[in-house]
Formats: structure tokens, C-alpha cells, sequence
């Protein structure tokens, strides 16, 4: 009596090949066996199927002596179990199993993105078919055929008529004798504690605007503009120093400072002409006025340079 298989969803021919378990089964054959076995496998695996008729397994197998034909009977009698007009293996059979199963998933899903974009960005969410609804979508509330009551309609616990919020409200105001605050005032919103809102940068009084605007000027020029933060250190620089600070900006734009230093006939004597501390990024500074002929402490054209380079 033969046996139906099951529907083959689809035949590539792919199976997996575990060659520690093999050459553990497999002790003992001799090559033509080896080759007798594999033949047989990739049949079995190609077509779901392996027939128990001997012609038909020398055929597959590619026996064409008694050498190799005697092959094919060994492996069958090991690794083979007849079932009706068929050979079984337990192994083949769960690895075929699987196989379904993971292809049948595979449609599976493909049937459901189908389905879903059919019916537009809610198909994600939500499937026609029960059968197929995608795990974890948010089920379909049932429609409700009566209309919802309100709040309004439903009777108030105890049978008390309830008080609105602006009745109790007027109410308890009345009785403190004081009027409710929110006819008083707006409802403003909570302000976050630990984020204050940064503090826009005021010019002190005594720094005129324009050589201030002056010195933003060369600081954009040297592509390090000012933050209001770096604002408010320069001022506070300029106060650490004292004096006059329209000299001391005037000093930093001459010379294309980054920040502000004591003037020059004001250090003390024996002090070199150069600040006692090269503020940062000076060094290149220099190079570059070098490198245009100018003088690289003051920045001044050096004599015979524009002539040189006319």
C-alpha cells in the first residue's frame, strides 16, 4: 500500500548538509558507497521522494557495474526504510518538514503585506482576515449600535446633584470672601526648575559701541566670533584691567588679538614689547603676516614690500 506525501510547496532542492553528523553515520563506506548515498540524498531531497524499485535507484545512482550497483544495495538496506513503493529516512523527513514549514511561513507573510497594501496605511494595523492578523495589532473595538451617554445624562452617585468645578469654585471663593482666581488671572504655565532661558548680552555704558563693534569685526575676520558668554568674559577682563578699555580694544584690533592685555607703556619697566602672554593662535597669526610682508608684531607693511611685490 503506498503512502501520499505531503503537498510539496515548493521544490528547489535545497537542504542542509550537517557534515559532522555525515562522516559520524557514515564510518565505514568505501567511495563508491559514499558516492551511491550522496546520489541518492540529492534525488531524495530534489524531488521529496525516493522510489524502492531497484532499477530505478541504479538509475539515480549512476550504477553501471556490479561494483557500484552492489553500492547502492548496501546504502539502501542501511539508511533506508521501505514504506509501500518508497524509501523513508527519518532525517530526511524532518529536514523536508521544516522545510515546508518555513516556506509556508514565508508565504504567510507575503499574503498579509499583500493584503496590506491593498488596503492602504491602516493595513499595518489591522487585517480583513482573522486568520491572518498580524501578531500584536490592536484588535478592532466592536461598533456600538446605541449611542454613548454623556456625563451629563447618567445620575449622580447617592442621588446628590453634582456641582460643576466653577459652581464649588464660586462658591468657596464667596464663602472666604475672596473673589476666584481664575476670573483674576490667566492661567500661566509651570515654569521648569533647573532651565533658565540664557541672558541676551548688554554693552556696559562706559565701552563705546563702535570700537567694540570694531573688535566683533576683527574677531569674525579671524573666524572666532564672539558668544555672548565669551562677550561678557572680555568685559570682565577689560574691568579686571581698569582704565580707559577703548586703548586696550584698540591695541587687540591693531594687532589682531583674540583677547584683551595690559598696554604696552603701562607693564613696568624692563618688560619686552610683546604681550607677556602670546594669546592663542598668535603663532599663526605671525606666520601670516610674514607671509603678506607685513611686520609680524604689529602687522604693518614692511618698507620695500608693496614695492617688491608690484
Amino acid at each position: 500500500m503506498s503512502t501520499s506525501k505531503p503537498p510539496s510547496v515548493r521544490s528547489d532542492g535545497y537542504y542542509r548538509r550537517f557534515t559532522g553528523d555525515y562522516q559520524r553515520d557514515t564510518k565505514g563506506l568505501s567511495l563508491a558507497e559514499h558516492g551511491a548515498y550522496n546520489q541518492l540524498l540529492d534525488s531524495y531531497y530534489s524531488e521529496e521522494e525516493l522510489p524502492a524499485d531497484l532499477g530505478t535507484l541504479y538509475r539515480i545512482a549512476g550504477a553501471m557495474d556490479d561494483l557500484e550497483r552492489k553500492a547502492v544495495d548496501k546504502v539502501v538496506k542501511k539508511y533506508f526504510t521501505v514504506q509501500g513503493d518508497h524509501l523513508i529516512q527519518e532525517r530526511v523527513e524532518r529536514e523536508l518538514a521544516a522545510r515546508r514549514a518555513f516556506l509556508a511561513a514565508q508565504s504567510l507573510r507575503g499574503k498579509i503585506r499583500a493584503g496590506n497594501a491593498k488596503r492602504g496605511p491602516k493595513g499595518r494595523w489591522e487585517s480583513a482576515d482573522p486568520a491572518i492578523q498580524p501578531a500584536g495589532s490592536p484588535a478592532k473595538a466592536p461598533a456600538d449600535d446605541q449611542p454613548r451617554k454623556s456625563s451629563q445624562d447618567e445620575p449622580a452617585k447617592d442621588d446628590q446633584p453634582r456641582e460643576s468645578s466653577h459652581a464649588s469654585a464660586s462658591a468657596s471663593a464667596s464663602r472666604s470672601g475672596s473673589a476666584s482666581p481664575s476670573a483674576t488671572s490667566k492661567k500661566t504655565t509651570p515654569r521648569r526648575r533647573g532651565k533658565h532661558p540664557p541672558r541676551a548680552f548688554v554693552l556696559p555704558d562706559h565701552i563705546p559701541g563702535k570700537v567694540w563693534d570694531d573688535f566683533e569685526a576683527m574677531r569674525t575676520r579671524l573666524r572666532k566670533p564672539l558668544t555672548d558668554r565669551g562677550r561678557e568674559l572680555i568685559v570682565q577682563e577689560l574691568e579686571k584691567i581698569g582704565g580707559d578699555p577703548v586703548p586696550l580694544l584698540e591695541q587687540s584690533i591693531r594687532n589682531d588679538w583674540l583677547d584683551v592685555f595690559p598696554l604696552r607703556d603701562k607693564r613696568g619697566p624692563g618688560v619686552r614689547d610683546r604681550p607677556a602672554a602670546e594669546p592663542k593662535g598668535f603663532a599663526a597669526i605671525r606666520a601670516l603676516r610674514v607671509a603678506d610682508g607685513r611686520n609680524p608684531d604689529t602687522g604693518e607693511p614692511i618698507d620695500g614690500a608693496e614695492e617688491a611685490s608690484k
